[in-house]
């Protein structure tokens, strides 16, 4: 957020209380750094922050007046509400990774999955009371000051190893010191408990609430009383003040070699041989709580307004609030009153005093400066203004009028110690200062090297200058660079001093135009020599053998403004553009042209990651301009690793419904739309972040994405495991991906029971058709088998007779007994060719109906009831329906009937034979034959027919036929009673065997 303020007078004027150092004149006055904020409105239960820590995974966990919070970059969880329902404070990470908490009463808890459990004391009782609370990382042993006493919880056991050494003072705060040792306060004095040796008291001082040594000062302590006072404890026990109160003090933290100190109401830094700097309410720190710094480096502040994180708290941003005379800053100069900082609205100074930066206009008359400083050899520096040339040396500003300058002029520092100025347009004037003599505070009027002839390419913009290390002098103006040798222009130079100016002729100018780059913004050489120029719309161009030409990898830029080039102390050049600093190293091998190695982000506290100008320090320091500013980011910042973070499984959830993240989870086939939710635990930058995914450790990477939500929908059934790597810089991915394992079942058919049952139930299938087959093929057999059986029956028997009675009829035989032997052959053929006729009729597919069944008996029936003997009567259906027979249906029902008919028309000695056809009921159906003929004693028949071994009258074998096809057979008869035969069947029924 923007710092507001004043000058710095002002400034330290309004913390003139705060300010009152041992040794040092004022605190030195903050800037604008990157904040990022955290309260409510990101899921905070309240506002009020008491505790913060972060586990061995990476998560954040966030102690506040209304709960306990867990925070993975994305979401705001609460913890354990049930147990800690209000307040938790003094949070700690245990050796196990277990979170300690107090809540508002002073027990302590540990956090062990969604519960908080109470630690239990010395006494096996829950520990109450509890005060303050460390934890060495070296070897997870926990110090808590509870009770009024220091205790120790190692090896599973509680102790006081240092009551002997303290008597009866009261332990009240505790922390662990920058070599591993022990500091602790009691009410009346600071100590520090080695590694190894007993207790050393420091000095005697009260209301200690923290301590901290202070890194690089030699085993300097700093201690920070509850009124507000800080002081430093030297190892002589010698007590000096470094901060007079400025509220409730509250604890420290160390970041590298910075000593954070939290107040109610103010954010101090404490760095070795610098002033306090003092950050407050105009700094966007409305109050101060409890520390933390993460593993990346991040400064965290709870407050009673939410947590503060600052990114990169070394990292800071100077504009129209911290002294200089707009936020709009252009083009930066270091010298040794610090550096110097051209803006819009004029020039700007950003000093180091006592160790800590500040800036502050240069209170400058007419003309205002806001063109590029160029420094000489001599300490001063120069520079082009509306009206004239600019030169500051020895703290004195000078203004040589000239009529024919203007802010958009170009100055340019020579290799000489002079520098090289630029008046006009293409059709101006180029000067040269002289060395300035030593003690001098000023060098003198520039001088007229020359005057500029060269015809212009119709624009009037910015001309920039430089001079190579091959001698060669180069001037652009627009789209076109020109360039001559050096020795021309000096040479130009001395005759004009001799003669005057215009006395030489104007050197000879060589030009080329970059068409599509509107103008050049700067030159610069590599390493190897070549010669890169910043365009305003074309990228970097490169002079190489055939000219010049774009560099392809500035073409990829989100932006083709590049406002300069700079070369690095650390090799290569720096790329300021409308969308990045970076650093770059030559590479004409590669396609791109160039290897970027550094790019300046967010993550390095840059509150605006691209900018106009950058200069880099000879200890690594990077000082940047931009619409926000003038910007410094130290080296340790730009040092600080950009490691792959962990990533973790926050939810999963399938169809809507929770998952648990432990062990192995099955999803049903075909319903398993599958949502997986990770965090990657990084909270520097999040903007870096990059994820990606596969199922299963051999599978392909995905292509990188924005989010970590990762959505799986109807996938086949199998094993899997969703791995997901993140990265931050697009190269290193996590070392260890976080992964979820789960099944997705195959459907119910394709379950082992189901293709069992199934395998089973084919084969009891194939079992059946086998046998419904074989069933047909031996009911064929048989059939077969009955044909050729009556066949031989009737035809063989009947051929059989007609051969005998043609022998007898051959032999010498009267003529009567002949004629009687032929009727009886011709009636036995007779019979035969019936016998035949019914076969075959009974074989022909028109037969299989029931009305064609009906039809044949009727025509054969009619045969054996001619003339005045017995009538045959019909009792048919009026309406014949559509059923098919089976041929061993029709065959057997053909013979029961016929048979029947014939006995009733050779021994019943009728009057009327009725046959008859009707339904039975379902499926079945009735035929039968019925006479008023004599009738028989149906046991007597039976009795006679077994003596004589026959079926007499065909009673045998029409029950046997009824038997075959499954039908039933019913015969009813008495003397002198008539005789009825019936059958029922069914039209399909199968032969029985």
């Amino acid at each position: 957020m923007r710092n507001a303020g004043g000058p710095y007078v002002a400034r330290i004027g309004a913390l003139a209380a705060l300010a009152a150092l041992a040794g040092a004149p004022g605190a030195a006055r903050a800037a604008e750094r990157i904040i990022h904020h955290l309260d409510t409105t990101s899921g905070l239960p309240v506002d009020n922050v008491t505790g913060l820590a972060q586990d061995h995974d990476g998560f954040l966990w966030i102690g506040t007046i209304g709960g306990l919070c867990r925070y993975d970059g994305i979401e705001l969880r609460r913890w354990a509400a049930a147990d800690l329902p209000d307040e938790a404070r003094w949070l700690n990470v245990a050796g196990d990774g277990s979170i300690l908490a107090v809540n508002r009463t002073g027990e302590l808890f540990r956090v062990v999955g969604e519960r908080a459990f109470h630690v239990a004391g010395p006494d096996g009782l829950p520990l109450r009371a509890v005060r303050d609370l460390v934890v060495d990382p070296r070897d997870g042993t926990l110090w808590v000051v509870a009770a009024g006493a220091l205790l120790r919880w190692h090896a599973g056991v509680w102790d006081e190893p240092v009551r002997a050494a303290i008597g009866a003072e009261k332990p009240r705060a505790v922390s662990m010191g920058e070599d591993g040792s022990l500091l602790f306060a009691t009410h009346a004095g600071v100590w520090r408990r080695p590694v190894a040796g007993p207790p050393v008291r420091l000095a005697t001082l009260d209301q200690v609430v923290d301590l901290a040594d202070l890194p690089g000062s030699g085993g300097v302590v700093l201690a920070a009383q509850w009124i507000g006072r800080t002081v430093a404890i030297d190892p002589t026990g010698k007590v000096e003040e470094r901060l007079l109160p400025v509220g409730r003090a509250i604890g420290f933290v160390v970041r590298g070699t910075t000593v954070w100190a939290s107040y109610d109401r103010y954010l101090v830094a404490f760095r070795p041989a610098r002033a306090p700097e003092v950050l407050g309410i105009t700094d966007g720190i409305y109050g101060g709580g409890p520390m933390l710094v993460d593993r990346e480096g991040s400064l965290w502040l709870g407050t009673f307004r939410g947590v503060i994180q600052f990114p990169e708290p070394e990292s800071v941003t100077f504009g129209d609030g911290d002294g200089l005379p707009s936020s709009h800053a252009r083009f930066l100069l270091r010298t040794k009153e610090g550096v110097w900082v051209t803006t819009w609205q004029g020039l700007g100074l950003i000093e180091d005093v006592a160790g800590g930066f500040y800036g502050h206009p240069t209170e400058e008359a007419e003309p205002k400066i806001r063109t590029a400083l160029c420094a000489d050899a001599d300490g001063g520096w120069w520079t082009n203004a509306a009206g004239g040339f600019i030169e500051w040396r020895a703290g004195v500003r000078t203004l040589h009028a000239d009529s024919r300058t203007s802010d958009a002029d170009a100055c340019w520092s020579g290799r000489d110690g002079t520098v090289w100025l630029h008046a006009g347009d293409f059709a101006g004037r180029l000067y040269r200062t002289a060395r300035a003599p030593a003690g001098a505070t000023t060098a003198g009027r520039p001088a007229l090297v020359t005057e500029v002839r060269i015809p212009e390419n119709g624009e009037d913009i910015a001309t920039t200058m430089y001079e190579d290390r091959a001698g060669r002098f180069w001037l652009s103006h627009g789209e076109t660079v020109c360039r001559t040798s050096v020795s021309a222009l000096r040479a130009a130079a001395e005759a004009g001093a001799d003669s005057g100016p215009g006395a030489a002729p104007a050197p000879d100018w060589t030009c080329d135009r970059l068409p599509g780059t509107r103008h050049m913004a700067s030159f610069a050489e590599t390493e190897a020599g070549t010669l890169w120029v910043a365009t305003n719309q074309g990228g970097v161009w490169r002079l190489g053998g055939a000219g010049w030409e774009p560099i392809p990898g500035s073409r990829a830029l989100a932006s083709q403004l590049i406002y300069n080039i700079r070369p690095s102390p650390s090799g290569g050049m720096w790329i300021a553009s409308a969308s990045t600093l970076m650093r770059v190293l030559e590479a004409p091998d590669r396609a791109e042209g160039w290897r970027v190695v550094e790019t300046i982000r967010r993550w390095h506290g840059a509150v605006l990651p691209h900018g106009q100008d950058l200069l880099e320090e000879e200890d690594g320091t990077i000082w940047y301009t931009g619409s926000a500013g003038a910007g410094r980011v130290p080296a340790a910042a730009r040092r600080a690793p950009i490691e792959p973070p962990p990533i973790a499984l926050v939810e999963a959830r399938s169809d809507g419904e929770a998952l648990p993240s432990g062990g192995r989870v099955e999803l049903p086939y075909r319903k398993n739309r599958l949502e997986l939710r990770f965090a990657a635990l990084s909270y520097r930058d999040p903007s870096l972040l990059r994820y990606r995914v596969r199922l299963g450790a051999h599978a392909a990477w995905s292509d990188p994405i924005e989010h970590p939500i990762f959505q799986f929908v109807d996938l086949a059934p199998g094993d899997y495991r969703a791995e997901i790597a993140a990265t931050l810089d697009g190269e290193r991915w996590s070392a260890a991906p976080a992964g979820f394992a789960f099944t997705v079942l195959r459907p119910w058919y394709l379950e082992p029971w189901a293709l069992g049952s199934a395998a089973a139930l084919l084969a009891a299938l194939l079992y059946l058709v086998y046998r419904a087959r074989l069933a047909f093929f031996l009911r064929l057999e048989r059939q077969r088998a009955r044909i050729a059986m009556d066949l031989h029956d009737e035809m063989g028997s009947g051929l059989g007779s007609i051969a005998l009675l043609g022998s007898l009829a051959a032999d010498e035989v009267s003529e009567a007994e002949r004629r009687t032997l032929a009727a009886r052959i011709a009636e036995t053929a007779t019979e035969l060719g019936t016998s035949l006729g019914d076969i075959v009729w009974s074989l022909r597919p028109r037969s299989a109906t029931l009305q064609a069944l009906a039809e044949h008996l009727l025509e054969r029936g009619g045969a054996l009831f001619p003339g005045a003997g017995a009538a045959l009567a019909t009792d048919f259906p009026d309406e014949w329906p559509r059923v098919e027979l089976s041929l061993p249906v029709r065959r057997n029902l053909q013979l029961v009937a016929l048979e029947a008919l014939h006995n009733a028309a050779r021994h019943a000695g009728a009057k009327r034979v009725v046959l008859g056809l009707a339904p039975a009921g379902g499926r079945r159906w009735r035929l039968w034959v019925q006479d008023d003929g004599r009738g028989f004693d149906r046991a007597a028949a039976e009795a006679e027919a077994a003596r004589r071994g026959s079926g007499g009258l065909g009673l045998g074998s029409m029950r046997r036929r009824a038997e075959e096809i499954g039908a039933s057979f019913r015969l009813e008869s008495r003397p002198a009673g008539g005789c009825t035969i019936e059958v029922g069947f069914m039209p399909s029924a199968a032969e029985v065997a």
